[in-house]
């Protein structure tokens, strides 16, 4: 009795573990543009630089898995790349509150930034799942007419939401994540 007993627990313990892979669903977490919330002071001009990525989702575009069924999970795919999604973010962001530098001998600073952190994680529950975002981003900002004026600084920042159905909200709330570090970027570089 105790061998029948160990066996079933065994059977349903490997078919509630067992999850099958579905094809993966891209996401575009480029944010378009960020809320009138900031008041600028001295609208300093920026020119974006390159950005690197040295997170964990640098060899690939996976950022994250999401279930997408009973059984079944898919990789969340950033599209474009990570790097790309902060690159364009940036631009737009600046753009849209004016200081945006096309060019670096414009610019009162060059921006360059390190990816060290974008994910998406999801914890399942029995009615909901709860999905989490975390970027972190490391920032160096140089003077273009003196090489030596450098600032550097790193912000994180997480977002959360919970849902039936989280993988819907998967690209809403990167968004966000990435809109809030931005905003405080945008802070800093107008206090400087």
């Amino acid at each position: 009795m105790k061998n029948i007993i160990s066996l079933l627990l065994i059977a349903f313990t490997t078919a509630i573990s067992s999850t099958t892979l579905t094809p993966p669903i891209a996401i575009n977490p480029v944010v378009n543009e960020i809320g009138d919330s900031l008041r600028l002071e001295n609208r300093k001009k920026v020119f974006v630089g390159e950005i690197t990525n040295n997170s964990s989702s640098s060899d690939s575009s996976i950022i994250g898995y999401t279930r997408t069924g009973r059984r079944t999970k898919s990789a969340l795919v950033s599209s474009p790349q990570p790097q790309e999604v902060i690159q364009k973010s940036l631009k737009n962001a600046f753009s849209s509150h004016g200081i945006y530098a096309p060019d670096p001998s414009t610019a009162d600073f060059i921006l360059e930034a390190t990816l060290l952190e974008f994910k998406l994680s999801e914890e399942d529950r029995f009615f909901h799942q709860i999905l989490r975002s975390a970027v972190k981003i490391e920032f160096t900002l140089t003077d273009p007419y003196d090489s030596t004026n450098v600032r550097g600084f790193t912000i994180r920042n997480t977002g959360e939401r919970t849902a039936f159905n989280a993988t819907k909200h998967a690209e809403t709330v990167l968004q966000q994540t990435i809109e809030n570090i931005i905003g405080e970027l945008i802070n800093r570089i107008d206090s400087l």
